[in-house]
């Protein structure tokens, strides 16, 4: 199958017993914290900036120790409402630039975490794009915040396509995975100050459709006599 490998049992039972050794060690630190109060000053801290699913900055100091994917799941637990719980990820932001966490780095110790590295919240919106001149949309995932209004997404459609005018509309995907001209013409028509949070695109199904035109552009020639 392209690009795709297969690991055989012995090389699946060694990355085991590391990640078991490797959670071992941190409980053992962890413990000692909690009976010795006195090892709190000869642990290090690192110290972390969360970014919330409402853009609030909250700064935690994390030990070193510990994994990035436990202080990834303690960020949920605390700072995401239960209603965003299944659409919400942690993803890693810089420079206004959204990347998810990948699994080989989900095992790193937060010592690896650099100052300036920052955790956000994010999710991800399905966009259909389509245009005037025929019935067929192209599926394009974005990594989007809660805030995020539909002047943002527009920015982020023009880097995959070209356009000099677009029109978005919310909709419910449930019966299918492909989108028509019916589902367009029942739509929700959006406005560009309208947010992820307030046109429900956290939903479940709930996708984002947009259409385009590229119109043509008149040149005249003028000719100036001196």
């Amino acid at each position: 199958m392209p690009n795709s490998f297969m690991f055989d049992d012995g090389l699946i039972n060694q990355i085991k017993a590391i990640q078991y050794q490797i959670v071992t060690v941190e409980n053992l630190i962890n413990n000692r914290l909690k009976n010795e109060t006195k090892n709190q000053n000869q642990l290090k801290f690192h110290s972390l900036t969360f970014l919330d699913p409402y853009g609030n900055e909250i700064v935690n100091k994390r030990m070193d120790h510990e994994l990035i994917n436990k202080t990834v799941k303690i960020y949920k637990k605390d700072y995401v409402p239960k209603y965003l719980q299944r659409w919400i990820q942690i993803g890693k932001i810089d420079h206004g630039h959204i990347s998810s966490i990948e699994e080989s780095e989900s095992i790193w110790a937060m010592s690896k975490c650099i100052s300036s590295d920052q955790l956000i919240a994010y999710g991800e919106v399905s966009v259909w794009l389509g245009s005037y001149d025929n019935s067929t949309f192209n599926k394009y995932v974005l990594k989007v915040v809660l805030m995020d209004n539909m002047d943002k997404i527009k920015r982020q459609i023009a880097n995959l396509e070209r356009f000099t005018f677009m029109e978005l509309k919310s909709c419910i995907l449930d019966h299918h995975d492909e989108l028509n001209e019916r589902d367009w013409n029942e739509g929700k028509v959006l406005k560009w100050e309208d947010t992820i949070m307030s046109s429900g695109l956290y939903q479940e199904n709930c996708v984002l459709v947009a259409k385009i035109r590229n119109e043509k552009v008149t040149c005249h020639t003028i000719i100036v006599h001196k």
